[in-house]
């Protein structure tokens, strides 16, 4: 689940994976999409797939930005390689 108490606490937030690991498991908190896709990414590693992160722009509502952008890379998510091809993975 999406979660920003420690933001609105003015607490760090570690992307360390033991403690994303730590904070989402162990402690059965919410986070951001930075780190919910990097618990993602860390199980689909285990597993034996190939996971490239991405730096994403959040698009929906945004007028057309061709003469230049006019959002900024805040959200995170995962390509994951398969023998069928990549695939785009967002928590």
């Amino acid at each position: 689940a999406f979660e920003n108490f420690d933001v609105v606490l003015g607490k760090r937030i570690s992307m360390a994976r033991p403690d994303v690991e730590k904070k989402l498991v162990d402690d059965m908190r919410g986070g951001y999409c930075w780190e919910q896709n990097t618990l993602i990414a860390m199980a689909l590693e285990e597993i034996g797939f190939a996971v490239t992160p991405l730096m994403c722009r959040v698009r929906w509502g945004k007028p057309d930005d061709t003469e230049e952008p006019n959002t900024t890379f805040t959200h995170f998510a995962l390509k994951v390689a398969t023998d069928s091809g990549s695939f785009l993975a967002d928590v």
